[in-house]
């Protein structure tokens, strides 16, 4: 991915200015869709699967995988950077866009 980061210092400076973007309120509408997200990995390639579930239906719609290099070192409170792309990519493959995204362990 262009312009993602590769240092620790280029992922904090990053991680800052979205901190600053945050804004945690109700939602204001109904939630139809939710994708969930998760990674595996296989030495340095890492693997992830997206499943988006219709709440009104109920079932699942749509899932997807993406793999992607790891370009990123594990470092406790930078796990996104390090599983971000292929998080992204997967994401992208879904037919259809989420009202809410479930993700483990990437904090706010």
């Amino acid at each position: 991915m262009d312009n993602w980061p590769s240092t620790i210092e280029e992922a904090a400076k990053f991680r800052d200015e979205l901190a600053q973007k945050i804004r945690i309120s109700p939602v204001g509408r109904e939630i139809r869709t939710v994708a969930g997200v998760d990674i595996a990995y296989s030495g340095e390639t890492a693997v992830a699967a997206a499943v988006l579930y219709d709440m009104t239906v109920p079932g699942i719609v749509a899932q997807a995988t993406a793999v992607a290099g790891v370009n990123f070192p594990y470092v406790p409170g930078y796990l996104f950077f390090r599983e971000g792309p292929a998080v992204l990519a997967a994401l992208a493959k879904l037919a259809r866009r989420h009202d809410l995204l479930m993700v483990d362990g990437h904090g706010t």
